[in-house]
């Protein structure tokens, strides 16, 4: 599925103020799944941590620049970004990353949107400079095997332009539970930890879960 990916972290004033936001970002889920066929992904997220009662997350897959330009024309988002401008809900400037997802490296089941309580993970990592290529014959081998667990609804791997020694992953799953009692013991990546983990200069982990949107959506 190749295609773009934007990854947005919102931190809001929280409370109403973050409400707000929420119900803005559902609103133009919603419309994107009815009206853009294009918008492959709109998932709306907060942190599964409960005491980050601020942060938003949102994940948006385009098909293509074409796509992502048509929907910023929206009206509702056009809204969205005259009610950020004028209300100021958000306490520090957001994080926005286009990202590209990596061909061969990405799969999303369209059982995706039955499960409820789904655990999404986002994680961002730096590599020692000219080593991603050799971690990411590891990754392959997740996203390959990770097709065949019953709990793993998507998987998908990107890199974000001018940026060659970084590497993204976007990944749902059934529950937090099945990812920690199932997926993270799974051979494959017990493998890429062992054999990659030296290759790293940091790596970060955004845990979330669903609060609006939609997960899978036929191209």
């Amino acid at each position: 599925m190749p295609g773009i990916l934007v990854a947005a972290e919102l931190p809001t004033k929280g409370g109403e103020v973050r409400e707000k936001v929420l119900n803005h970002l559902s609103g133009i889920s919603k419309y994107a799944r009815e009206n853009e066929p294009g918008v492959t992904k709109y998932m709306i997220c907060v942190p599964s941590d409960p005491t980050d009662t601020k942060t938003v997350w949102a994940f948006e897959a385009y098909a293509d620049q074409a796509i992502l330009d048509a929907h910023m024309a929206a009206p509702l988002v056009k809204d969205l970004v005259e009610y950020m401008t004028t209300q100021a809900p958000l306490e520090a400037a957001p994080t926005i990353r286009t990202l590209s997802w990596i061909d061969g490296m990405t799969f999303t089941k369209p059982e995706a949107n039955e499960q409820n309580d789904r655990h999404i993970v986002f994680t961002s990592i730096e590599f020692i400079p000219g080593e991603r290529d050799e971690a990411l014959k590891y990754w392959k081998v997740i996203v390959d095997s990770s097709k065949d667990e019953s709990g793993t609804f998507s998987c998908g791997l990107l890199t974000e332009e001018g940026k060659s020694d970084s590497l993204f992953s976007l990944e749902v799953y059934e529950s937090e539970r099945f990812l920690q009692d199932v997926h993270a013991s799974a051979a494959a990546v017990q493998e890429m930890n062992a054999k990659t983990r030296h290759l790293r200069k940091e790596m970060k982990l955004a845990h979330v879960k669903l609060h609006a949107g939609y997960v899978y959506k036929k191209p």
